[in-house]
């Protein structure tokens, strides 16, 4: 669903932009001017509020601040709802570079220096929670993240999810802290060699020439080359071990943010030094896809009872864990100074300590391949210490390199459908809810023999619902080959239960066996064997279900699959990624919900209508569904729910359904109201025949809308988002990312916050348009958008929780914003007498006329929302004038209010309420 937040700019604010020295405007002294910086150096990429001491000679909007040298940041001079006029401040976003650096202070009209105070970026940061951190322009793809195939029953799921085809650029970069001496130039040419054969060239390991370049172009069916961007290092960086990152009683350290933010500003300081010689850059960050930092391990010392450093192996997850990382800054002209602007860039990045081979049984490339896998977009796939125990018994174990990566498994027929590796049409798909019972004989192809030929499939895909499907594949051992070199069973049909989607279970992976049908096949099926599902009173899976494997050969296997069918499957879309953290069945209806850009945008403090869609794809109809509504506060996991009550309707086979909350909710106002609603079938069973699955019976959506409209200077809006663990043990919950406008601007107050098993948090985001910025000239931001009021920012924050166990983190959920420019705008006057409504809308700071649309809200008691009367009248050259009574009785309106709308590049606006 669509969410707004509108940045209000000041009207005029274009004839500012150019500081003119004719104004009679007395210049200020050096001395009225003071700058105090924060008590902490800012964070590379980070963000921070510098106080600024005037005395009564000078005004906060008769300055212009900027960074010198003008690489080290960039000054926001929007203003947000914290901004005292008492004790004013300005916003500095910190470069991507550690260093000493300088925030000046002058005088707009002067243009003397009026000013100056030092400050410091730094890669070290200290405490449980993490780190400010500010996003300045485009961050992300917003298409790069499908959560999967859709629900066609004629075309697999799971198909180039995360497309991984062609060259992938990967650098290792080699570092090292303060704490550790420098590593000799001899024994950092060995390390180098060591990290370049592991990754790139290839090193004899039990017989087998092996690298993770290797492995991947092998599995890929030489669809995927790892091109070496480089092995450099080892790099110092600025701080200690302990002042960039956290490490347990054991000497370990987790999570890859830290020692990735602290490497990359280490490359970035090494290739400004080399362009400044002429020489190319150490790494190109422009171009590179991965980056494998590799911190130098500090030894224990068994004397004092140190435990040592070292990084345990910890990746980003395409798609849903994603980093962006300054890679470059671009030095424009603001007029008598410079200012930069930095150039974000996603890079996937894993960590591994620089001596993995001394600390287990695998291998570097082993490791270093199933950590890339993470980066592909793949994630972890063995079982975790809270997972139920009827799904840790279902373990992949060794048939797949994300859930053991010792003898290098293939990743299964579904992860490869993901990369893009397995097309549609070697692919059996079976869906008996649409297409009827299956009776039917399919040859598996062996995949190490190359793509599946004619009449050949590389798996069935049997689906159980949208969105989740079992699998079955061939398999064989290939103990001289790079990869299957020790299956857990040789010349055997493995079959997997998956669970495709952003959000992962919270009891399960994505991936396990299909469950055992009491014979101990689990999930392996050799010549012979057979599998069955005849259990009705289970909701989850297929009833009469039977697979029996009638002929192994090296090359395939021949099964035969029956599957019948006949239940009712009432379902709702859950949200995505991909659908911007709403679901494509949830809607939220008001009287602005006609206005172009405020369609399913709820409006608080008004009367709001909740609507589900809810299709039945079984082959029965679905009497008496009762969906169940509630909302609850903008979370990027879950939390307590408000009910909006419920409605029973029937749902017919092939059918859609629109169900309504009983309840007219009311979201309450704010000063930045947040919302995410929810419609959740309950449990249906129906006589004779209960419902195929119940895990697609919850749909919801998270919305944010933030009306901001202010004069010069521009205004920053935002709130704040409930950062929540839903797991069993503590976990550091990160907040991702991403905003699709080059001109906007995003800082959250921490890059994560620790919390507690089930814990919750309230982390503060905030977000703004650049124009109207005195260093940012329209024109200047016209290169970059055609239209500066036209285009939307989408602007979406992922919660991922990392649990410290396993080596990703996990995706909790996520809330989405809609980020639109508009000029500021206010009522000149409204008013309501003898049922008529009049009043006048113009922009602030000019008084141009404002056009479009109001609604005028009309109340019998003031205290009751719910049934209040909206009336629409049009605005035309900033006057508008209507009957409003059609609906209530002019006696009876006890209050009233307009509100306009917005659009034309106008932000909008509401008037003073009306009372008798």
């Amino acid at each position: 669903m669509t969410v707004g937040v509108y940045q209000g700019v000041g009207g005029g604010l274009s004839t500012c932009m150019t500081l003119d020295e004719n104004l009679p405007v007395a210049a200020a002294s050096a001395s009225a001017v003071r700058l105090v910086p924060p008590t902490d150096p800012l964070y590379v990429s980070g963000w921070g509020r510098f106080a600024v001491h005037l005395d009564d000679t000078v005004d906060l909007d008769d300055l212009v601040f900027a960074v010198d040298p003008p690489e080290g940041g960039l000054v926001s001079h929007s203003r947000d709802e914290t901004f005292d006029e008492d004790h004013p401040d300005v916003v500095v976003a910190a470069c991507g570079l550690p260093g000493t650096y300088e925030l000046h202070a002058y005088d707009r009209w002067s243009r003397d220096l009026l000013a100056t105070t030092t400050f410091r970026v730094d890669d070290a940061w200290a405490g449980p929670d993490g780190p400010p951190v500010a996003y300045v322009g485009r961050v992300g793809d917003p298409a790069g993240t499908p959560a999967w195939g859709g629900g066609d029953p004629y075309l697999p799921q799971n198909l180039d999810v995360h497309p991984t085809v062609g060259q992938r650029r990967v650098a290792v970069v080699l570092v090292e802290t303060t704490d550790l001496d420098p590593l000799a130039d001899a024994d950092a040419a060995v390390l180098r060699d060591t990290w370049r054969a592991e990754v790139f060239d290839g090193v004899l390991h039990g017989g087998v020439t092996e690298s993770a370049a290797i492995y991947w172009h092998e599995v890929s069916d030489h669809q995927l080359t790892l091109v070496d961007a480089g092995v450099v290092g080892p790099l110092r960086l600025g701080s200690a071990w302990d002042a960039i990152t956290t490490a347990d009683s054991t000497g370990k350290s987790e999570g890859v943010f830290p020692f990735a933010r602290a490497g990359i500003a280490a490359v970035r300081a090494e290739n400004a030094a080399r362009a400044a010689d002429g020489l190319p850059p150490l790494v190109d960050l422009t171009t590179v896809d991965t980056v494998v930092v590799v911190p130098r391990s500090i030894p224990a010392d068994p004397v004092t009872g140190f435990p040592g450093r070292f990084q345990w192996p910890y990746a980003t997850v395409r798609g849903t864990d994603d980093q962006a990382f300054e890679v470059d800054r671009l030095v424009v002209d603001a007029g008598f100074t410079q200012i930069s602007l930095p150039v974000m860039r996603v890079i996937q990045c894993s960590s591994m300590p620089h001596d993995w081979d001394a600390r287990g049984s695998r291998t570097i490339a082993e490791t270093a391949s199933h950590e890339l896998g993470h980066t592909f977009g793949l994630p972890d796939e063995y079982a975790m210490d809270g997972d139920a125990p009827t799904y840790q018994a279902r373990d992949l174990d060794g048939w797949t390199l994300m859930s053991s990566e010792r003898n290098a498994p293939e990743p299964t027929v579904p992860e490869k459908m993901r990369l893009g590796w397995v097309r549609a049409g070697k692919v059996r798909t079976l869906s008996a809810a649409v297409s009827g019972p299956v009776d039917e004989e399919v040859v598996l192809h062996n995949a190490e023999h190359g793509p599946a030929p004619a009449g050949r499939y590389a798996a069935v895909e049997l689906r159980i619902r949208d969105g989740e499907n079992y699998y079955f594949e061939y398999r064989r051992d290939r103990p001289t080959e790079v990869s299957d070199q020790s299956l857990p069973a040789d010349l055997t049909v493995l079959g997997t239960h998956v669970l495709s989607g952003d959000v992962p279970s919270e009891e399960r992976r994505p991936i396990l066996r299909i469950r055992d049908d009491g014979d101990g096949d689990r999930g392996e099926f050799q010549r012979g064997d057979d599998y069955r599902e005849t259990d009705t009173t289970d909701p989850s899976y297929p009833n009469d279900f039977a697979l029996r494997v009638l002929e192994t050969r090296p090359e395939y296997a021949r099964v035969k699959l029956t599957y019948g069918d006949a239940k009712p499957d009432p379902q709702i879309r859950p949200y995505a990624m991909s659908t911007h953290w709403q679901s494509p069945d949830v809607e939220v209806a008001n009287a602005r919900s006609q206005t172009p850009g405020l369609r399913n945008v709820p409006w608080a403090g008004h009367p709001n209508t909740v609507l589900a869609t809810v299709r039945n794809p079984g082959k029965v109809d679905a009497p008496g569904v009762r969906v169940e509504f509630s909302w609850l506060d903008m979370t990027v996991a879950g939390g307590p729910e408000m009910p909006l009550g419920s409605q029973t309707l029937d749902v017919p086979t092939d059918a859609e359904v629109v169900f309504t909350a009983p309840t007219t909710w009311v979201p309450p106002t704010s000063s930045s109201p947040h919302f995410c609603v929810v419609a959740r079938i309950a449990e249906y069973t129906v006589a004779g025949a209960r419902e195929i699955i119940v895990d697609n019976n919850v749909g919801r959506s998270n919305y944010s809308r933030v009306v901001s409209a202010s004069a010069s200077p521009s205004t920053r809006t935002g709130g704040v988002v409930k950062v929540t663990n839903p797991y069993p043990v503590a976990a550091d919950c990160v907040v991702s990312v991403l905003q699709t406008s080059p001109i906007q601007r995003t800082y959250l107050e921490h890059s994560w916050v620790r919390l507690e098993p089930h814990g919750e948090r309230d982390v503060a985001f905030r977000t703004e348009s650049m124009i109207g910025d005195p260093n940012l000239p329209d024109a200047l931001l016209s290169q970059f958008v055609g239209s500066l009021y036209e285009p939307r920012d989408e602007l979406r924050l992922t919660g991922i929780a990392r649990l410290g166990t396993g080596c990703h983190g996990h995706v909790t959920g996520g809330a989405g914003v809609l980020v639109t420019s508009g000029r500021a705008t206010r009522f000149v006057r409204f008013e309501v007498v003898d049922g008529v409504a009049t009043g006048q809308v113009e922009e602030v700071g000019g008084g141009h006329p404002a056009s479009g649309s109001v609604l005028v809200t009309l109340r019998r008691d003031p205290d009751g929302p719910a049934r209040e009367v909206a009336v629409e009248l049009p605005v035309r050259n900033g006057t508008f004038r209507g009957q409003v009574t059609e609906e209530i009785r002019p006696q009876d309106i006890r209050w009233a209010q307009a509100h306009f709308v917005g659009g034309n590049g106008q932000a909008p606006c509401d008037s003073d309420e009306l009372l008798p």
